[in-house]
């Protein structure tokens, strides 16, 4: 059995949502499949036509620290279990295993061990010193993360892990395939979104890590020179500077031009309504908004952070900038702004490069390919 560690699992955020993506696709490999989490979305019964299989293993973790029974209770199923890999999304569990699993299991140390994040190592606030973490990351056997890009980081950051795998996300095509089928202009009236006026939408959780400021301070520039368009901000507000952020979006000055939305239940039908998706984060490693926006024939105008070229290929089919030129940026938006059939041209090739090289299916291959390598190592 695979053992699959997450604190959480599907959701509106990009490291929940892509654990639940990478579940189903370990799910659809041969091997069996256990989850330990805090929370999970419901996980779906098919995809692609296929049936999904159930976890061979379903446990969570409801509060932490844990109760000694529930620790006990975890012990009892997993020694009924024949596992053969384990999995740790960002460290997930890592102590508990450590000093107490491994303890009352010590067979599950010999078995290999898989480290996988989402992260990028430029302005991230780990919880932990970067000594420990470093530390923590070399118990693993096997590194794995979305982007080639990020490894290289990584590796400069400190990371020894001799195996290191990249593995690119995909989105919820089931999702965006329905969404990519309705026009604009109906979607937009669902919304209550204005049927003229050129949108852009950031969609990402409000803090200063995803760098909203950037749209924010330009604000006024936006006004002189586009005083129609209009720039939504959708996503949850973080204790990372979530709340100044809101502050400057709701300022009387700027309300005319930018609109808060807040957390969705679903952001994909806004990125399909908009005219141009805005990324400007200080990091990313493989953001699942630009490859929502790909699969939605949504164009897309990034920060050139982490693994954003390796979805982005400036002037071919998007634009991104280096999030310290602030004019880059704004040139870049008024190049898209002014020029339709490059949007088009844009939205069309990305819709054509997610497809052949971040599908669904090619997701399922690969984590299918990388779990063989490792059980048979």
């Amino acid at each position: 059995m695979i053992l699959f560690l997450a604190n959480q699992i599907g959701g509106n955020h990009g490291n929940p949502s892509a654990n639940l993506e990478i579940l189903i696709s370990l799910l659809l490999t041969q091997e069996k499949v256990g989850i330990i989490y805090f929370s999970r979305n419901p996980i779906p019964k098919t995809i692609d036509g296929k049936k999904i299989p159930r976890p061979a293993l379903d446990f969570s973790f409801k509060k932490w620290p844990p109760f000694e029974k529930h620790i006990q209770d975890l012990v009892k199923r997993l020694k009924r279990q024949q596992i053969r890999l384990l999995i740790s999304n960002d460290c997930a569990f890592h102590n508990l295993f450590k000093f107490r699993i491994f303890k009352l299991l010590p067979n599950l140390r010999k078995i290999e061990r898989v480290i996988l994040t989402q992260i990028q190592t430029k302005h991230y606030r780990f919880p932990i010193p970067k000594e420990e973490l470093l530390k923590r990351l070399g118990e693993y056997d096997h590194f794995v993360t979305t982007s080639k890009n990020v490894i290289a980081e990584w590796r400069s950051f400190g990371l020894k892990t001799k195996h290191a795998h990249s593995v690119g996300n995909c989105c919820n095509e089931s999702e965006t395939e329905n969404l990519v089928k309705v026009n604009k202009g109906d979607l937009r009236k669902k919304l209550g979104l204005p049927q003229n006026e050129f949108i852009s939408v950031c969609v990402a959780t409000l803090q200063t890590r995803k760098n909203q400021k950037l749209i924010i301070d330009n604000a006024s520039w936006f006004r002189k020179n586009f005083p129609s368009d209009l720039f939504y901000f959708i996503g949850g507000i973080s204790d990372f500077g979530g709340q100044d952020i809101v502050d400057q979006i709701q300022s009387p000055k700027n309300e005319d031009n930018l609109k808060l939305v807040g957390e969705v239940e679903q952001a994909i039908p806004y990125i399909r309504a908009a005219d141009l998706l805005i990324l400007p984060s200080l990091a990313e490693v493989l953001p699942i908004s630009i490859l929502e926006a790909m699969a939605l024939r949504t164009p897309v105008l990034a920060s050139n952070v982490g693994g954003v070229s390796e979805l982005i290929n400036h002037k071919e089919n998007g634009f991104y900038f280096n999030v310290s030129n602030n004019e880059e940026f704004l040139e870049c938006y008024a190049h898209l702004r002014k020029n339709g059939r490059l949007r088009s041209r844009f939205a069309e090739i990305s819709y054509n490069k997610y497809h052949s090289q971040f599908s669904r299916k090619r997701h399922e291959k690969l984590w299918s390919k990388l779990m063989k390598e490792i059980c048979n190592n």
